[in-house]
């Protein structure tokens, strides 16, 4: 599982992602990465509450929402 990358752009509070952050290295947690085909407002409701979980920390949010996906895209 080393080489692989997970989305959680999908219901993962609040027991999936715990479960997944002891598993993974979280420099391979990604929030998002295609096209969700989730309605928006579920969408946006999903991201504000991992934005404002306790579950993560704040670099681990920047990390997931954006500095991981810029390192695995060479954006």
């Amino acid at each position: 599982m080393s080489s692989q990358y997970f989305d959680v752009a999908g219901m993962v509070l609040s027991q999936q992602l715990p479960a997944l952050l002891e598993l993974i290295d979280p420099d391979k947690l990604l929030y998002a990465s295609d096209t969700p085909y989730t309605p928006t407002p579920a969408v946006i409701g999903l991201a504000n509450k991992l934005e404002t979980t306790d579950l993560l920390s704040p670099s681990l949010k920047t990390k997931m929402f954006r500095q991981n996906a810029q390192r695995l895209f060479k954006l």
